[in-house]
């Protein structure tokens, strides 16, 4: 596991690390948010087109020069927060395809393994605020130590399973 600038360390009283986070700024330039609502209003050109911009750009991001993400963590849990460009009414997770696409370019670059539930947990959407100077989406990425983690719930045990 590579390990690359976090900007929040907690350690055990052990003195093992117990969480690392990393934060990501990616700018949203000359793409556009992709959006569920869209899927089938755009062509699907330009969505492959948009996705693979999103891609690269988080690809690129983690292996920038002198603050690279770290690599090969075994589990991560990423939040993001959008910061759009006008103000209006939104839902968040209507831009989880713009998510699945950075997602994917992180672990292109080795973050994690793969992109399944055995390796992360979200991404987990939020709304960040409204800037005409400088929209984007802020990634924030933490690694917890295996025995700090919180465990997942259980299902309800009346629900049936059948």
């Amino acid at each position: 596991m590579r390990i690359g600038a976090p900007i929040e360390v907690e350690v055990t009283p052990e003195g093992e690390f117990a969480k690392l986070i990393w934060e990501r700024w990616l700018p949203l330039g000359h793409k556009t948010f992709l959006s569920t609502n869209k899927q089938s209003a755009s062509h699907w050109t330009t969505r492959s087109k948009n996705a693979k911009a999103w891609r690269q750009a988080a690809n690129d991001d983690a292996k920038q020069q002198g603050n690279p993400l770290p690599t090969g963590l075994d589990y991560a849990t990423i939040d993001a927060w959008v910061y759009k460009n006008r103000a209006g009414r939104y839902d968040p997770a209507n831009l989880y395809p713009c998510l699945k696409a950075i997602i994917d370019g992180y672990v292109d670059a080795g973050l994690t393994e793969d992109d399944n539930y055995k390796h992360l947990d979200g991404p987990h959407l939020h709304h960040g605020g409204f800037t005409k100077e400088n929209p984007g989406i802020l990634i924030r990425i933490t690694w917890q130590n295996p025995n700090e983690r919180p465990k997942t719930p259980q299902p309800h045990s009346t629900i049936s399973k059948e």
